[in-house]
């Protein structure tokens, strides 16, 4: 698990599909998916609000609900900052 800033937000990102202890992102309650791109697995590429099963890049722990556009299910990335390890 990591502190990351994705597109302003301090968030905490976990790689793969183990989700941390409630303990653990008691702070963060908001949970998305980050999918990669097919070209790029390297960095994500989108911020979902519904399980991602394709070019599943990890889960994204934020502080405060992210706004995605009306009636849109996804954001791109444009902005990712690692932080630190916790």
């Amino acid at each position: 698990m990591e502190r990351v800033t994705v597109n302003k937000h301090d968030c905490l990102f976990v790689e793969g599909r183990d989700i941390p202890s409630q303990h653990e992102i008691q702070d963060y309650p908001y949970q998305y998916n980050l999918r990669h791109s097919g070209t790029d697995w390297s960095k994500p590429a989108t911020i979902e609000k519904c399980p991602v099963l394709m070019n599943h890049f990890g889960t994204l722990f934020s502080k405060k609900p992210l706004r995605f556009r009306k009636e849109k299910e996804y954001m791109g990335v444009y902005k990712w900052e690692e932080r630190e390890d916790i």
